[in-house]
C-alpha cells in the first residue's frame, strides 16, 4: 500500500514539474516569436529608410520589386509594429522594455513627421533623423532577445549539460 501511494506521489510531482516546465517553455517561445517578430518589422522600416537616404544618391541599391515591395509595406510594417510592442509589454517587464520603448517612441515620433510634415524639398532632412530611431529600434530589440531569450535558454542547458 505504501509503494502505491509512493508511486502516486511521485507521478503527481512528475506531473507538476512537466506542466510547470511547459508552460515555462511556452512563455520563452512566446517571447521569442514576438520578439522575432517586431525585430523583422522593425528591420522592414529600417531598410526603407536607408534606401530612401541613398535614394536621394540615385543609388537604392534595390531592384525595382524589392522598392516597389518596402514602399508598399513599410507603413503595414509600422501599423503592426506598434501592436508588437504593446504585446511585448505583456511578455517582459517594464524595464526590461524600457530601451525599446524609448526607441519605438522616438521612431514613431519622427515617421509621423516624415509622413505628415515632410514635402520634397525637406524629405531627405526627416528620412536622416527617422533612420537612427529605426537602427537604434533594432538593435534594442535583439538586446531585448539575446538578453531574456536566448541567454537564458543557453543557460538553462548549460545547468542541464554540467555534471
Amino acid at each position: 500500500m505504501s509503494s502505491f501511494l509512493v508511486a502516486i506521489l511521485v507521478a503527481a510531482a512528475g506531473a507538476y514539474f512537466a506542466v510547470f516546465k511547459t508552460k515555462q517553455e511556452k512563455l520563452w517561445l512566446e517571447r521569442y516569436e514576438k520578439t522575432s517578430r517586431a525585430l523583422v518589422r522593425a528591420n522592414l522600416i529600417t531598410r526603407f529608410l536607408q534606401s530612401e537616404e541613398n535614394g536621394g544618391y540615385e543609388i537604392h541599391g534595390l531592384t525595382q520589386h524589392e522598392k516597389k515591395s518596402l514602399d508598399l509595406n513599410w507603413p503595414i510594417a509600422r501599423y503592426e509594429l506598434a501592436q508588437d510592442i504593446v504585446l511585448l509589454q505583456l511578455l517582459f517587464t517594464e524595464s526590461d522594455l524600457k530601451e525599446v520603448q524609448s526607441a519605438w517612441g522616438e521612431l514613431q515620433r519622427d515617421l509621423f513627421f516624415l509622413i505628415e510634415e515632410s514635402s520634397g524639398h525637406d524629405r531627405t532632412d526627416y528620412i536622416a533623423k527617422a533612420l537612427p530611431k529605426s537602427e537604434w529600434l533594432e538593435g534594442a530589440l535583439i538586446e531585448l532577445a539575446q538578453r531574456r531569450c536566448v541567454e537564458n535558454i543557453l543557460n538553462q542547458w548549460i545547468k542541464k549539460l554540467k555534471p
